[in-house]
């Protein structure tokens, strides 16, 4: 377990979101008005007679709201511009609308004669209103990523889980690029678009100083904010199995 939060902590006015594994990558909100609003009951737990052990029990809505974890270039980066490596990443997320959602993120737009600083973004697409996860290799401005096959339903607490397996890319555009290595499961079940993505020249991602963040990436416009309550975030450095992703939904 690389980093997970759960969002029983109120932080709306003052104070870090802990990180919960014990690896000390707690978050704090970008500005004072950043803020994600005060923990509520409504979670996944909402309608389960007896809750699954370990089920987010609160939640927190986020309405513009950033939290971060700044990067001394050590942290949420599994890339070093030559090979890449294996991490997931899982969400309980409730969305307010059908619109562009960006979740979590590891990914600095240029802003104010600042470079692009770009790794890795799980969202949800607002052309399809499906879950997407994208890595980028920066040194070549290249993507791969992969949608969902099925889109997320606004008003309604979803778990949304990313893998990467870490297989990287040659850099030549006649072989098998890394966008294969990634899967997307939604409640549980694997609900990857093979056919969704971009497939174009690749070697891995590069180690940049972006901070992680939660509730939208850095120096995004505003319509891509995340906008709903999340009820969980948490990372692995590794690739979640099938049957380790159903035991996660379910507990």
């Amino acid at each position: 377990l690389y980093a997970w939060y759960q969002f029983a902590k109120d932080v709306s006015s003052s104070g870090d979101l802990d990180d919960l594994s014990g690896n000390d990558r707690d978050l704090t909100a970008r500005d004072s008005d950043k803020r994600p609003a005060a923990p509520t009951t409504d979670s996944p737990t909402t309608g389960y007679p007896t809750a699954p052990n370990g089920f987010p029990a609160q939640s927190a809505v986020f309405n513009a709201d950033l939290l971060e974890h700044a990067d001394d270039g050590e942290n949420f980066t599994f890339g070093d511009g030559t090979d890449d490596s294996p991490f997931s990443i899982s969400v309980w997320v409730k969305v307010s609308d059908n619109a562009a959602h960006q979740i979590a993120a590891k990914y600095k737009n240029s802003a104010a004669g600042i470079a692009y600083q770009r790794e890795w973004v799980l969202s949800i697409s607002a052309s399809t209103i499906k879950p997407r996860f994208l890595i980028q290799d920066e040194s070549n401005n290249n993507t791969q990523w992969r949608d969902g096959t099925n889109a997320v339903q606004a008003n309604v607490w979803t778990h949304i889980v990313a893998t990467y397996d870490g297989r990287g890319g040659s850099g030549d555009a006649n072989d098998v690029q890394a966008g294969p290595g990634i899967k997307i499961y939604k409640n549980g079940v694997d609900d990857t678009n093979d056919d969704s993505g971009s497939d174009t020249i690749y070697v891995a991602m590069e180690n940049t100083l972006a901070p992680f963040t939660i509730g939208n990436s850095d120096d995004e416009p505003g319509a891509k904010d995340f906008d709903g309550s999340l009820a969980s975030v948490a990372l692995w450095s590794k690739v979640l199995s099938a049957d380790e992703v159903k035991a996660l939904y379910h507990s």
